[in-house]
């Protein structure tokens, strides 16, 4: 039978989640020592056939990811809606919004500058000079 600890799937809405939900029906699968259902180790899992049997059609963007990588790096101080601009102006057929999704996805992020120092404690009372 199945654990308690193999039972408490992750629920995230990620793609590495749904991975890891597929390792674990065919962990359980195997661990049964006999050839078992694949419905069944969904059963006692607790989780649904349908994203255990899904396969991804999407062609792999790492061509995109690599280039937004090289660019963020060069402009540390672009976000995503102007990194995307200079894609569709290399003439990239990519979406912006797509840009944009894999921008996040990539955990990019623009670099924010160093804090304006503020003055500590009480300020010395200026002199006017030159009005004596």
């Amino acid at each position: 039978m199945v654990t308690a600890e193999a039972a408490a799937l992750p629920r995230e809405a990620t793609a590495s989640a749904a991975a890891d939900r597929r390792g674990y029906v065919r962990e359980t699968a195997e661990a049964a020592g006999a050839p078992i259902i694949e419905g069944l180790a969904c059963r006692w899992l607790g989780v649904h056939r349908t994203p255990i049997r899904y396969a991804s059609r999407r062609a792999p963007d790492t061509e995109l990811r690599a280039r937004l990588r090289e660019l963020a790096a060069t402009h540390a101080r672009w976000g995503g809606p102007r990194l995307a601009w200079l894609l569709v102006r290399e003439g990239r057929p990519d979406s912006d919004k797509r840009i944009e999704w894999v921008y996040r996805e990539e955990s990019l992020a623009v670099r924010r500058g160093s804090r304006k120092r503020v003055a500590r404690g009480p300020r010395a009372a200026a002199t006017a000079g030159g009005t004596e």
